[in-house]
Parts: structure tokens; C-alpha cells; sequence
């Protein structure tokens, strides 16, 4: 039976009928993606304890907790940071944890079907976040009554003292950015239309909450990237976009709709990418998985050729800048 918020959606729920019973094959992670090389961080285990011990500091909501455990953020920030410095490493995997609990108010909580209370909570932390990089202010004094807005100072702090001025505006921007396009994705979720393929990518694109963790990369490595090398430049912009797709896709899209599908489809969650595709192209569950896939691996390639241009330009430059 259909979740009751979700009953008019008979375009996308009725392909589903008939799925019952049968099998389906995910795309190996190692076949979307040959050559590219898996770390960890060795202090993988100690970044479990210390990000759980914070989590549960702020959050006493068994639900929450499972959530938290369940992601497995501390796992999620070893592989993306793997050779950070553990100071770093754990502000990195508050901003994480964070991240999970203020979009499952939205996505899974008490906001999923309030769109009034959506935009107050939108309104709330960008206010929040504004007031907690603002010149002069002690960070760590600031309070809101709700632990989901109130725990991004912790984090905040460390990066604001810590990081330089130019990443630490980089940073609170994107977070901006995803927080407006968060609210805005439940906004469209609730209307009867469908959406389409490319407008549904271009969404999840900036609220998979993807890119301010790219700016991480100078905080965790201590390195400050020009601007004309930062997002206005066409080939970085090339790798923002197939980058937030191959996070999108493979942990909150695509392999994800692929392993949790049945549990979506008994929730009612019809829009996100396999159903789509099978709605928009007409193909079966299959064929949406294994176009999908081969859809990673295309973007594998572009991050890829883009990369070598970057480089190649870059090196151009500095033999132009050593000419005497």
C-alpha cells in the first residue's frame, strides 16, 4: 500500500506493481570505476568513537542515533580524507554527522511534510550559519533551541579559526547554498508533476550536499586554491558537477536506488533516479540499474579528462611565468 502523503503519484507507483519477487543486479563499485584507488584513514576506528561520543552529546533521539550509526559517517569521512590530519579529520565528521541530522528533518522527520516549517527551518539555520561566521563573534557562545541548527557552531569554530579566510568564506557559502536548494528539493517532491531527468540532476546535484565538502579539501590539506582555478574556471566546473553526480548516484541516488529500493517503494518514495528512468525512458528496473551504471563510469571518464586539462593548463602557465 502506498504512503498516504504519495497516493496521487499513480504515474511512478503503478510501474511498480509487478515487481515483487523479482531479482535485480547491482553494478560492481570496482567495474564503474577501474583504477581508481580505495584509502582509508588508519584512524578510521578512533574517528568512530570520538564522532559517536560527540554525536551523543548533542543528539539523544534514539532514532537519531540508529540513523547516525546506520550511515556510518566516521567511515564516510575516512575514505573521502584519508590522509588528513586527525584534528582536522574529526571536524570534518562533525560537518558530516551534521549534515545527516539537519537533512533528515526534512527528508525523514518532522518537517517531510510540512513546507511551512521546511522554510522556517531554512530561514533558521541560514540566520544560524551567517551568525556563526560573522567577524567578532564568539561562535561557540551562540544557541538555538534546536541541536540540529545549534551543533554546526562546533565545527564552524574549528574551521573559522583555523582555516584561511578565503576557504572559511568558501565554505559558509556552500553550506548556504545547500541548505536553500535542501528545502527547495522538498518543495518540488510534494507536487503532483514529475519531474524530468535533467532538471531532477540539476537539483540533486547542489542538494546532495556534495560540494562543501570539496572546499573541505583546502581545509583538511591545508592548501589555498586561486580563484581562477576555483569554480568559474569551465574545467573545475566539470569536475563540481560529475563529481556531485557520482556522490549523488552512487551513495544518495542511483546505488543507493538500487539497494534500497524495496524499502522506497513500500515508503512511497517514487522520486529519485531509477524510478524516473524507468518512468521517463520505459525500461524495466534492470535496465535503468545498468544504464545507470554505465552512467558513473562516463562520469568517471569526464572528471578524469578534465583533471588532465587542469594540469595541463596549470604547468602551461608556470613555464609561460618562468620564460625570462
Amino acid at each position: 500500500m502506498l504512503a498516504e502523503p504519495y497516493q496521487e503519484k499513480h504515474a511512478l507507483a503503478a510501474q511498480f506493481d509487478h515487481l515483487n519477487g523479482q531479482q535485480r543486479v547491482v553494478p560492481s563499485l570496482k567495474t564503474i570505476h577501474p583504477g581508481w584507488v580505495l584509502e582509508k584513514h588508519p584512524e578510521y576506528e578512533r574517528l568512530g568513537r570520538d564522532l559517536a561520543a560527540w554525536c551523543n552529546s548533542w543528539w539523544d533521539d534514539p532514532r537519531i542515533r540508529y540513523m547516525l550509526e546506520s550511515l556510518d559517517p566516521a567511515l564516510w569521512t575516512a575514505l573521502s580524507y584519508p590522509r588528513t590530519p586527525y584534528d582536522k579529520l574529526l571536524v570534518i565528521g562533525k560537518c558530516l554527522a551534521w549534515t545527516f541530522v539537519w537533512d533528515d528533518a526534512i527528508d525523514d522527520g518532522k518537517f517531510t511534510h510540512d513546507i511551512e516549517g521546511v522554510l522556517r527551518y531554512q530561514d533558521e539555520t541560514l540566520g544560524f550559519i551567517n551568525d556563526c561566521f560573522e567577524p567578532g563573534i564568539q561562535t561557540l557562545s551562540l544557541t538555538h533551541p534546536d541541536p540540529a541548527i545549534e551543533a554546526f557552531k562546533d565545527f564552524a569554530y574549528e574551521i573559522k579559526e583555523t582555516s584561511n579566510p578565503l576557504t572559511t568564506s568558501r565554505f559558509a557559502e556552500e553550506f548556504r547554498i545547500w541548505v536553500i536548494s535542501t528545502a527547495e528539493c522538498q518543495k518540488e517532491r510534494v507536487q503532483p508533476d514529475v519531474p524530468a531527468l535533467t532538471s531532477y540532476l540539476t537539483r540533486r546535484s547542489l542538494n546532495v550536499g556534495f560540494y562543501p565538502y570539496i572546499v573541505l579539501l583546502e581545509y583538511a590539506y591545508d592548501v589555498s586554491i586561486p580563484d581562477k582555478w576555483w569554480k568559474t574556471n569551465k574545467d573545475m566546473q566539470i569536475i563540481w558537477y560529475q563529481s556531485a553526480l557520482i556522490a549523488f548516484m552512487e551513495f544518495c541516488g542511483s546505488t543507493n536506488d538500487m539497494v534500497s529500493l524495496p524499502k522506497e517503494l513500500v515508503a512511497g518514495q517514487f522520486e529519485s533516479w531509477i524510478p524516473l528512468t524507468m518512468y521517463h525512458r520505459g525500461v524495466s528496473v534492470q535496465d535503468a540499474m545498468d544504464s545507470t551504471g554505465q552512467m558513473v563510469r562516463d562520469t568517471s571518464v569526464k572528471i578524469l579528462d578534465a583533471e588532465n586539462r587542469l594540469y595541463a593548463d596549470a604547468n602551461a602557465e608556470i613555464l609561460l611565468a618562468t620564460v625570462p
